[in-house]
């Protein structure tokens, strides 16, 4: 396996997160050795704390539940919330785990999981500040204020980018789905649709036709789409195929699909066609595209303008 593919799996992102925690628990751990407490309370007090803590969440770990991620976050906030309320110095440094936490897991787990945790987090400081400050004696906030402020404006930012992200996500997928310039299902959308669209009509047994459509040579690509989104029943399915236009016609028999034809024909002299009803549902698009594609070769702009595929064996 290489390492992007285990990195992106439940396994990596497991290691990652422990990784994570271990090195902020250890980097906490010794900010509050060196700091000079006004609790006096031992080293091995913070060691226990750190090791009780990581191993809660390692535990965590082989917890096989969807609620398992949401009691690590929160066990997180918990953490932090103790280590403000006990932090020596004034402001408190370890504020900026509030943010740390509420971050990684926007990150990991998307804008859902980055607002409850902006929300615990903000309830957090809001009920964390007042035990520090009363315990370290502090009457003047401003400095602690201005920290909160300025934690709360990275929040809001990286909030606005995440949803930013995911608006150009979602618009990245409609443009893998729709072609830019028509609309309709571009050709990798086109197959995945009869991915399930072929099986499925196997498994009724009704009838699939395909047809490959070109435009003749006095039209262009673009009238001979406007033509077929025009005349094409709602329940067929349009999309581009290389220079050509492929439409699936779910539940219609060689006779209904000719008299199809037929009509979009009369109606309008602008295309060649390569037709095929499927006897067996159960194959690939791609092998039919394909040999729809060498079909339309046999047509011309006038009287042969329609060609009949062979059955693929």
């Amino acid at each position: 396996m290489k390492w992007s593919h285990a990195l992106t799996s439940n396994t990596g992102l497991n290691l990652l997160q422990t990784l994570a925690r271990m090195l902020f628990a250890i980097l906490t751990l010794f900010y509050f050795i060196q700091s000079d407490s006004g609790l006096s309370l031992r080293p091995i007090f913070y060691w226990g704390l750190v090791g009780g803590y990581l191993f809660i969440q390692v535990v965590l770990l082989k917890w096989q539940s969807g609620y398992r991620t949401i009691l690590s976050n929160v066990i997180d906030i918990a953490a932090v919330t103790g280590l403000v309320i006990i932090d020596p110095l004034t402001p408190a440094p370890t504020l900026v785990l509030f943010l740390v936490c509420t971050l990684s897991a926007g990150i990991l787990f998307g804008l859902n999981t980055f607002l409850y945790m902006l929300v615990l987090s903000s309830l957090a400081t809001a009920a964390a500040l007042p035990l520090h400050n009363r315990l370290a004696g502090v009457e003047n906030f401003n400095g602690t204020l201005f920290l909160v402020a300025a934690l709360a404006l990275c929040a809001v930012y990286f909030l606005f980018s995440l949803i930013r992200l995911q608006l150009q996500a979602r618009d990245a997928a409609r443009a893998t789905l729709n072609h830019p310039d028509t609309g309709l299902f571009s050709e990798k959308a086109l197959i995945r649709t009869a991915g399930w669209l072929v099986p499925l009509h196997d498994r009724l047994g009704t009838s699939l036709s395909i047809v490959l459509f070109a435009p003749v040579a006095t039209a262009t690509p673009k009238e001979l789409v406007a033509v077929l989104t025009h005349r094409i029943r709602r329940s067929d399915i349009a999309g581009h195929y290389g220079d050509a236009l492929a439409v699936l016609f779910p539940a219609t028999k060689q006779e209904e699909l000719a008299k199809l034809l037929n009509e979009l024909h009369n109606h309008k002299p602008i295309f060649r066609a390569a037709a095929v009803t499927l006897a067996s549902n159960t194959r690939a698009l791609e092998p039919l595209l394909q040999h729809l594609e060498q079909t339309l070769k046999r047509t011309n702009d006038k009287e042969q303008w329609l060609a009949h595929a062979s059955q693929l064996d």
